[in-house]
């Protein structure tokens, strides 16, 4: 029997983080000093997804920008520990590595988070083109970029565009990070093959898309709050689109793409830390779609990958690859 075709690379875009979750002793009081602890790791959404492809069995590419700090040096050097190919991080002289700040609540959910990203913003376009991958040889799948909003909007323009050239050659993944990095898009959202995004940011880039001369939708509805999550997939679709995984935390994700609408339900586990829960979902889902599964198998792949993370401490389950088998790659269809 002939030996299987080498996975398709995956070269992942975006933020490198130090994570700091303070964990709350008891309910959160405001105005006033609350007792904790707190617990430092590496984040960002890119390395999120990078490492967990890697604990997956993935040799993924990072292409990121640090400051010239320690701390920046131990994020690069853990991600290279983790497996993952980390010649795409750069160093910005005088700049501070980012860092995210996440406030949890006893029961792990997010009461606050802080966001200092400001070396992001010196991604440029030269990074991406420099680490694009090159059209696939005759017979292979083509490379997979995924692409963090974190990005400035001419850094995330060029990128899909590109894809939108190239289509064939690449499949471009974007995740949106939060409602208002999600509007860093552009208008024409064309060369996107898979988009990760929660209702709320489905919402902001939609609502930012009409802007206050064009209030409606597509069909004339005048706002976006009141859509069901089908046809806020189905509008970010109709904007050029191919597929969409719409996350809903415990509820899992719904998913749209031309073979029609699948729901992945999340099921009861108990919540350790819910940071990294979002990236791994788009890891597992990439993984899966590496393999050859349709969109609806690899999304359920992906929520079992997050709820798999949710129950640790830190953004990415240190055990992943023992504890969650990717699918096994799809048959040749007949």
């Amino acid at each position: 029997m002939p030996a299987p075709p080498p996975a398709a690379p995956v070269v992942c875009i975006g933020g490198i983080v130090v994570d700091r979750v303070v964990h709350l002793d008891g309910p959160p009081v405001g105005g006033t000093s609350n007792p904790g602890s707190v617990v430092t790791s590496p984040g960002g959404v890119a390395r999120n997804v990078a490492e967990n492809l890697a604990r997956l069995g993935h040799r993924p590419a990072l292409v990121s920008v640090i400051g010239d700090d320690p701390a920046g040096a131990s994020l690069v050097a853990h991600a290279r520990a983790a497996g993952v190919d980390i010649g795409g991080v750069r160093t910005e002289a005088g700049a501070v590595t980012a860092e995210y700040l996440a406030i949890l609540a006893p029961d792990g959910e997010l009461v606050l988070g802080v966001a200092v990203m400001a070396v992001l913003d010196a991604l440029t376009v030269a990074d991406v083109d420099g680490a694009w991958p090159p059209p696939p040889q005759p017979g292979a799948a083509p490379a997979l970029v995924v692409l963090d909003c974190n990005a400035r909007d001419t850094v995330l323009a060029h990128a899909v565009r590109r894809a939108r050239e190239e289509a064939g050659s690449v499949r471009l993944v974007v995740v949106a990070v939060s409602a208002p990095k999600v509007t860093r898009l552009p208008a024409d959202l064309t060369g996107i093959d898979l988009l990760f995004c929660t209702r709320d940011e489905a919402q902001a880039w939609l609502a930012g898309r009409s802007g206050p001369s064009r209030p409606a939708g597509p069909d004339g509805v005048p706002a976006v709050e009141g859509l069901a999550d089908e046809e806020l997939a189905a509008r970010l679709r109709s904007a050029g689109v191919s597929a969409v995984v719409l996350t809903r935390g415990a509820a899992g994700a719904l998913a749209l793409d031309a073979h029609g609408l699948a729901e992945a339900p999340g099921g009861s586990v108990p919540v350790v830390d819910v940071t990294g829960g979002g990236d791994a979902l788009v890891a597992g889902t990439v993984s899966a779609v590496v393999a050859g599964h349709p969109l609806g198998v690899a999304v359920r792949h992906g929520v079992r990958l997050a709820e798999l993370t949710i129950g640790v401490q830190g953004a990415v389950h240190p055990d992943l690859g023992e504890q969650a088998t990717p699918p096994a790659p799809a048959a040749p269809a007949r």
